[in-house]
């Protein structure tokens, strides 16, 4: 089975493997999905990355109009590609909720990188 793409940070490939995880839990995984797999693991990457760049702008004090209109398409693309693969259904494309961080709770759970579930003792 193919591996998340090298271009993905750590976000990426996290969300990369939820998605893919729930897909094959779910009985609805195609080794040809990958492709669009890579694609909504980069776009929630990128939406997550964006969410933190204005939010840290804002508490600036720094002007975001334009950032805040991107920001919103990037989110609202992210949300579409995950209905389309079966993450959110399609009903609650416009229905959120927003975290601590004011990012998207569904896809800042996606994208929060893998924890170890085992610890190192010497």
């Amino acid at each position: 089975m193919t591996g998340p793409p090298d271009f993905l940070d750590a976000s990426g490939v996290s969300c990369w493997h939820r998605v893919r995880t729930r897909l094959m839990a779910m009985g609805q995984w195609e080794p040809e999905y990958v492709l669009g797999l890579n694609q909504v693991a980069s776009q929630c990457a990128h939406y997550v990355r964006l969410a933190k760049k204005v939010r840290r702008l804002k508490i600036d004090c720094m002007p975001v109009a334009d950032l805040d209109s991107t920001l919103a398409d990037a989110h609202r693309i992210a949300r579409q590609l995950l209905a389309e693969f079966l993450v959110i259904p399609k009903s609650r494309l416009l229905i959120f909720a927003l975290d601590d961080d004011g990012i998207d709770s569904e896809i800042s759970a996606l994208c929060r990188a893998c924890e170890p579930s085992w610890t190192m003792t010497t």
